[in-house]
């Protein structure tokens, strides 16, 4: 959230996002079935790939290296982020050829006979797009 949100006591945060979700839930309590089988499926497209993200990072770029805790808050110090951008936005591409939802079947879960393959695509995508771009990082900007 940037610099602007440490100005805040966190206490103010955990009312106001309290707040915000007993609107939310109060608002769509008699619709919650429909939010839960439209909507959460929606997030296993997004969550998965930026689980495979960051783990590949872990694995394939900091490996054996101590984490620096201090330079949490150093945003020179921190990863740009593009690889992770870009590989992401790659991962959406995958996603939306094999995901089989009811409001939208892509090209590849139709193909598979309704499958919905569409988290997997994407893991896939990410998986194979992330390492290069972020070793282009690392090469371009140092972090």
């Amino acid at each position: 959230m940037g610099r602007w949100g440490q100005r805040l006591p966190r206490w103010v945060w955990v009312v106001v996002l309290c707040a915000i979700q007993l609107v939310c839930s109060v608002a769509g309590r008699n619709q919650l079935f429909i939010i839960f089988t439209k909507f959460l499926a929606l997030m296993g497209y997004w969550v998965m790939p930026m689980i495979c993200i960051v783990i590949e990072d872990h694995l394939l770029f900091r490996r054996g290296v101590e984490p620096d805790w201090k330079a949490w808050d150093d945003k020179s110090r921190m990863p740009i982020g593009i690889a992770a951008l870009i590989a992401f936005l790659l991962d959406w591409r995958g996603a939306i050829l094999g995901m089989y939802e009811v409001w939208y079947v892509g090209p590849l879960a139709n193909a598979l006979g309704g499958a919905d393959v569409g988290m997997w695509f994407g893991c896939l995508f990410v998986l194979v797009s992330f390492p290069p771009l972020r070793w282009l990082e690392l090469g371009k900007f140092g972090r």
